[in-house]
């Protein structure tokens, strides 16, 4: 077993850990209402996620619309958070005389309201983005990523200034 100050030191032998700690418990008032030492509001966020690689509709995608919508199985993990989440689903991506560019159209047109003619194209700027600049100006990261799988997988993320870049 390994104890907290050598892992948050570094377990690479001197190499730089970086662990960004989540708004835990001890960080918030008895009423988890605001920031215990300096009593501030808990700071707003905002995320989205985007699963294009389609799913079971029945599994999926609730039968009631509205804030009372029900949980189907694969959206049961969120009812403990379901009050902060809204779920889209059933979206037509117009896409004119553009190419259906295969897993990035999709989330490039929902996130920017335009169509890409090529991988490399950002119709606009993306909804995160807006919104990261009204409410992450008091934020250390404006526009955090995050992704899952290996680096030897492609992986492409648009930075808070509209660059795109391939890591």
């Amino acid at each position: 077993m390994m104890d907290r100050r050598r892992l948050l030191k570094g377990v690479l032998g001197g190499g730089a850990v970086t662990m960004g700690l989540p708004l835990l418990d001890c960080f918030l008032d008895g009423k988890g209402q605001a920031m215990a030492a300096t009593g501030q509001p808990i700071p707003v966020r905002f995320g989205t996620w985007y699963w294009g690689l389609g799913m079971a509709d029945s599994a999926f995608i609730p039968d009631k619309a509205g804030s009372a919508y029900d949980l189907k199985p694969e959206l049961a993990p969120i009812a403990e958070v379901k009050q902060h989440i809204n779920v889209f689903t059933d979206y037509n991506i117009i896409k004119d005389d553009n190419p259906n560019l295969c897993h990035y159209t999709g989330w490039v047109a929902l996130r920017c309201g335009g169509v890409p003619s090529v991988r490399s194209d950002l119709p606009s700027e993306s909804i995160d983005v807006t919104i990261a600049r009204k409410i992450g100006s008091s934020t250390r990261f404006r526009s955090p990523r995050a992704r899952c799988g290996d680096r030897s997988s492609r992986f492409v993320a648009m930075s808070s200034r509209r660059e795109w870049r391939a890591e």
